[in-house]
């Protein structure tokens, strides 16, 4: 036992000083591979904790209910006990921030997207009003006034420009990017 809890303290230190360097990558992660990383930990700590509970609960029994004729070091049992109620409470404390930085890493997630989605529909916006114009002088007709104008053309790209400029100045407005 005394074995096991070397071996998972300084799991367990390792682990905390990986959680500090995720907590610094989590604004430059650009795949899920992090994500995954932490579902991960969050796995092997809630089974972590579970298992020191175990430890903790049998030397609980062996502290209390041992018959006096069986002979234990109580102080030995006593220091893993309390050594297996530290490594479970670190394992909670840790279980805690891989869950905080799993939903910050969902949220950085999330604005990037919300992020992308509105340049997109600005490039909507402003394209969309272009595309009907196209469409329109595109069905060839034969009575559009602006055909016999000798400056129809010039006229059509003059306002299809205006139409770009003024959805982005108004896009700078708001703001938007």
């Amino acid at each position: 036992m005394r074995q096991i809890v070397t071996d998972y303290l300084a799991v367990m230190l390792a682990l905390e000083e990986r959680l500090n360097d995720i907590e610094d990558e989590i604004f430059n992660a650009s795949t899920d591979d992090l994500l995954a990383e932490l579902m991960a930990y969050s796995s092997k700590l809630q089974k972590a904790k579970r298992s020191f509970g175990y430890h903790e609960e049998l030397l609980q029994q062996l502290l209390n209910d041992t018959p006096q004729h069986i002979q234990f070091d109580y102080s030995q049992l006593s220091y893993l006990y309390n050594q297996f109620e530290r490594l479970s409470s670190r394992a909670s404390l840790y279980q805690g921030l891989v869950s905080n930085l799993i939903n910050g890493f969902i949220s950085v997630s999330a604005h990037k997207t919300n992020r992308v989605m509105m340049t997109l529909t600005l490039v909507t916006a402003i394209f969309l009003p272009l595309t009907v114009i196209a469409g329109i002088y595109g069905m060839n007709f034969e009575h559009m006034p602006e055909l016999t104008w000798p400056y129809g053309y010039y006229a059509i790209l003059i306002i299809m420009a205006l139409i770009v400029v003024s959805g982005l100045w108004i896009a700078k407005l708001k703001r938007w990017f």
